[in-house]
This record gives C-alpha cells, sequence and structure tokens, in this order.
C-alpha cells in the first residue's frame, strides 16, 4: 500500500471512530453516569475555563469556573467528589484555554461528546502514525493505546492523546523527510507543553528545513495566549498559576512527579519542588544531546523526536497518570530496536508498567483483560522466538500485577467532608487557592498508603526501564552530532 493510500485509510478511519465515539456520548448522555465516556472531569475543567473566558472572566479565578463545574450538565460522580464550595482549577496556559473556549460554545454534554470524538480519532491517527514507522501490525499497535492512552484518558475527558498524536505525526513526517511539517504537529502536541518541549529543541536543532514552521507555529500559539488572556493573564498563568499549583500538589497522592517522591520521603515542599526542577532541566538536556545522537535514517530520525518524551516523563515535576502515557510513542518506537535478551526484558518490563492504571485495579472486567491482553500481545511480539512463552508470562505478571495491587490496604480512604468552605475568601481569589482548601479538606488526598504506592510504582519502574532501553539500543554514529535537514539528507 501506498504511503498516500495509507494516510487515507488513516484518515477515514480516525473520522468514522471519532464520529461513532461522538454519537455514542450523545445517546448515552448523562443517564448512564457509570459509562466513563460520559463523566470526563478533566474535560468539565478544560470547558468550564473556555466557558469563563468566552465570559471574558479569568478563567484562572473562582468564579465563574466553579459554578460551571457544578451546573453544567449535573453529574452525580462530580458533584460526589466535590463540595458546592469547591471545583477543580485548569492550570493550562492561553493558547489551551483558547482552543476549550470553541467547545464552551454548545452545551456541555455536545461539547463532551465532540471531544470524546476527537480524542479517539487523535488515537486512531497516532496507531497508524505508529504502525507506519516500526512496520508492526497495526492489531497490536491499536492494542498497546487501549489500556491508558484511551480508556484512561476517555474515563478523564483528559488531554495526552492530542500530545501522542501530534508526536507520532511529527516523528513521520521527520521519517519521511518532511520536517516542516512536523513544525505544526508539534505544536498540537504542546498541550503537555513541559513534556513535548525537549521534542520541539530537538526538531529546531537537527531539522533546519524545519525552523521556520516551528518559529511560526509557536509563535502562533503565543500570539493566540496573547489574544486569549491578555498580557496580564500570561503573567499571572506563568507566575502565579503554575508556581502554586506546583507547591498545592506536591504531595497530591495523584501525582508522579519527582517532587512529589521527593516529599514523600521527607524533603520540604520547597526543596522537593527545587529538587525536581534541576533533575527535570538536566534529563531534558541529555535527552536533547541523546536525541541528537540518533543516526539519520528513518527510523532514527523518528527515535530523534519521540525518545525524548522518555527521559522528561521519567524526571517530570507536575505530571498525572494520565500525562505517562505520553511515554507510550516512544516505547513503541523501540520495540524494532531491541537485540539482546536484556533489552527485551526491560521493554517487556516497561509495556506491564505504562499500560498499568491505578483504576486497574477498580476497572470493569473488560478493562483488566484488555490490560493483560495488550501486556502479552506486545511481550510476544517483543519475544519473536518465544511468542508463546513471552505471551503467557507477560499476561501472567500483568493479571498478578492487578490482583497484588488490589490486595494491599487503602490506610487513608475517608475524606473529612465540608458544606462551607474552611475559609471564606473573595470569590475573585485564585481557583488554586481553593483547590488548596480542598486539599487541605482531604486528608486523604494528601498522604499516601500502600495501595497508592502500589499502584505508582509500576510506572515508576517502567519509565526507567524505557530510559535504560532506549539508552541500550541507540546505535552511535561517527560523528557526535547528525543533522536530519533535507540538504543532509545522505548525511
Amino acid at each position: 500500500m501506498t504511503s498516500r493510500r495509507y494516510a487515507v485509510l488513516a484518515a477515514i478511519t480516525a473520522i468514522s471512530l471519532g464520529v461513532l465515539t461522538a454519537l455514542f456520548v450523545l445517546r448515552t448522555g448523562p443517564r448512564d453516569r457509570h459509562d466513563f465516556f460520559v463523566e470526563g472531569m478533566d474535560f468539565r475543567a478544560y470547558y468550564c475555563a473556555g466557558s469563563a473566558q468566552l465570559q471574558h472572566r479569568d478563567p484562572f479565578r473562582i468564579e465563574p469556573v466553579r459554578s460551571c463545574e457544578h451546573e453544567a450538565q449535573p453529574n452525580e460522580n462530580f458533584n460526589a467528589e466535590f463540595p458546592s464550595w469547591a471545583g477543580m482549577p485548569a492550570p493550562y496556559p492561553g493558547y489551551v484555554i483558547a482552543f476549550f473556549a470553541l467547545f464552551a460554545n454548545a452545551k456541555f454534554i455536545v461539547a463532551k461528546a465532540i471531544w470524546d470524538g476527537i480524542l479517539v480519532a487523535a488515537l486512531a491517527v497516532s496507531a497508524f502514525a505508529l504502525s507506519y514507522l516500526t512496520r508492526l501490525p497495526l492489531p497490536l499497535v491499536a492494542l498497546v493505546l487501549i489500556p491508558t492512552a484511551l480508556i484512561h484518558n476517555l474515563t478523564l475527558g483528559a488531554a495526552p492523546p492530542l500530545a501522542i498524536a501530534g508526536l507520532s505525526l511529527a516523528a513521520l513526517a521527520v521519517a519521511e523527510r518532511k520536517p516542516a511539517l512536523a513544525g505544526p504537529a508539534l505544536a498540537a502536541a504542546m498541550v503537555d507543553p513541559q513534556l513535548v518541549l525537549p521534542s520541539v529543541i530537538v526538531l529546531l536543532l537537527v531539522a533546519p528545513a524545519a525552523r521556520l514552521t516551528v518559529a511560526f507555529s509557536l509563535g502562533a500559539l503565543a500570539a493566540l495566549s496573547l489574544l486569549t488572556i491578555g498580557p496580564l493573564g500570561n503573567l499571572e498563568y506563568f507566575f502565579q498559576m503554575l508556581p502554586m499549583q506546583a507547591r498545592t500538589e506536591v504531595l497530591d497522592r495523584w501525582q508522579y512527579g519527582l517532587p512529589h517522591v521527593f516529599a514523600i520521603a521527607g524533603l520540604p515542599a520547597a526543596t522537593a519542588l527545587n529538587l525536581g526542577t534541576i533533575l527535570y532541566l538536566v534529563l531534558a538536556i541529555a535527552a536533547i544531546i541523546f536525541a541528537m545522537r540518533e543516526p539519520p535514517d528513518a527510523l532514527g530520525r523518528a527515535r530523534a523526536i519521540l525518545l525524548p518524551v522518555a527521559f522528561v516523563t521519567l524526571g517530570g515535576t507536575y505530571l498525572h497518570h494520565q500525562q505517562i502515557s505520553v511515554a507510550l510513542p516512544a516505547a513503541i518506537i523501540v520495540i524494532p530496536c531491541v537485540r539482546t535478551t536484556t533489552q527485551r526484558i526491560l521493554l517487556s518490563m516497561a509495556f506491564i508498567g505504562l499500560l498499568f492504571t491505578p483504576g486497574a485495579i477498580d476497572s470493569t472486567r473488560e478493562s483488566i483483560l484488555t490490560y493483560v491482553a495488550a501486556c502479552g500481545a506486545v511481550a510476544a511480539w517483543i519475544w519473536p522466538k518465544r511468542r508463546l512463552p513471552a505471551f503467557v508470562i507477560a499476561a501472567a505478571v500483568a493479571g498478578a500485577l492487578v490482583l497484588g495491587t488490589s490486595a494491599l490496604p487503602k490506610a487513608n480512604s475517608q475524606r473529612t467532608a465540608f458544606s462551607v468552605p474552611p475559609i471564606s475568601e473573595p470569590l475573585h481569589r485564585p481557583s488554586n487557592k481553593e483547590w488548596t482548601d480542598f486539599l487541605a479538606a482531604s486528608p486523604s488526598l494528601n498522604s499516601e498508603d500502600l495501595n497508592s504506592i502500589g499502584s505508582k510504582l509500576p510506572a515508576w519502574c517502567a519509565l526507567i526501564s524505557l530510559v535504560v532501553v532506549v539508552v541500550l539500543t541507540q546505535q552511535r554514529v561517527t560523528r557526535q552530532y547528525v543533522t536530519f535537514g533535507v540538504a543532509r539528507a545522505n548525511a
């Protein structure tokens, strides 16, 4: 099949799946509150921040975001999770707020249906792109993306599928010697800027033909941010919203970043944040240098774009589990590169951990079976001469991980509920101050137990294994740095 026909097939499949998903969400609506397509707590925050922007209000303040979250398409799960005085902040840059303001023009259920359709379409495109890059079977790549990238992100209505699609398309563009097209793709992936930025820098350094489109794309994002929230709003975001959100969540049990690891180990919050930021910068620089040493063949060019995410996800400073799925393209692109037993073991471990989610222990039987099947299938492909034993062992380990984690005790299952805010302050105060109050009123969210630690260990071990196997599988080139530009295509 020619590349053009493959692209057409990918587009038709993505659009079809997106439309079917949107129609399904519109049909089920809020009537089935247990359906993960309808929940979308993260999307609720996106939507309400965009709604505030449409009203020319500050999206980083309590009102009208909080009222919108409780009133837009009433949801029993959200209202049970958050008291009437609390809501979720939306700590996203202005260009992301502008994007979600488009959704806020529609009713919540319609906007949510469209958003879910976009997420499914983005992952369909990602599956086609990664399959084309690696020559892996499309069903295998699609299966690998289901447990976390699809189910977990759809449960939350979270944005990482856009980052996955942008990274995958950028890697495909560079591999096909069309680096100029990678700029807009990475701009779309900047919905998670802390994970994607090193890949943008690599593209600028190794692909001169892409520099103009990268500059234009990033300039467009900056201009959109200025137009959306203005100079003062951008200053508020960078100097108030982000630092306060990081301090507030340093002990949040849903955090996976290094500052959280340091904080639960006993370091003061400020020290944990500073140390985590330093290590993030060190790993980002190491990732950029490492990527620039990739060979200039098609696979090496794709690896140069995708692999930096593995490094900075390991050293993330603000990282929830849904964002860990952004490292999946890096793991998939490594599959054709493994050669030794050690490399195969490490990569198999990486997939078992990356595809595991904390919600897996409370998920439906179908979700757990999908996770187990995905782990077994990808292990069978990693071990081509021992497919059946690899499948059985990986599936057994994955199943044991779910059962073992679910058996760990939950010491902090109770929360303190407040019908009124513990501190009465003006409604125009920053929304993450309210978030601080909510976390303070919920001790179970600010402490770890064996169950929560056990749920995070697979992801942490997976990221370490992935970075190690990434280093081990690199093919060194004769000179220190390689340029992937068109002018030096034969270098």
